[in-house]
């Protein structure tokens, strides 16, 4: 698929053809209808953008991303949590949840919130995704975004 000739454009540092690629994908599910596939597209976009050092930029994705992932009940919704988490870590605090008062009611603030500090040290088996790099799936349960 065109999401993951993105993926392979982003992990080879290619971020032009990682672009036209999640761009094409977009296009494609939206015509499809494949709420699940804009999502887990939409994060992967907002994970690019975080890479091109404009994470400010990826949030909103991200968060887009994580809240038709989380409504759908995928557990992709792992990977948006990992991206939001290094947008965090780049923007600072106080910059990112700024950005994410924006896109996110008070009430799924306060979960997101807690959400992002739920995060063990290191992966395991429950949760393999929680420290790898970039776009992946997660095979878990989603977390719960209520």
């Amino acid at each position: 698929t065109y999401t993951n000739l993105g993926i392979l454009a982003q992990r080879r540092g290619d971020y032009p053809a990682a672009e036209a690629r999640y761009q094409q994908a977009l296009a494609i599910r939206e015509e499809l209808g494949d709420r699940a596939g804009l999502a887990a597209t939409s994060t992967n976009l907002g994970d690019l953008r975080t890479r091109q050092g404009r994470p400010a930029e990826g949030v909103p994705l991200a968060l887009a991303g994580l809240a038709a992932l989380l409504q759908l009940g995928s557990p992709d919704a792992v990977t948006a949590l990992n991206v939001l988490r290094a947008q965090r870590e780049h923007l600072g605090d106080e910059a990112f949840f700024a950005i994410a008062r924006e896109h996110v009611d008070a009430d799924r603030l306060d979960t997101l919130t807690a959400m992002l500090d739920r995060r063990p040290d290191r992966a395991t088996d429950e949760d393999p995704a929680a420290t790898a790099p970039g776009p992946y799936h997660h095979p878990g349960p989603p977390p719960s975004w209520a």
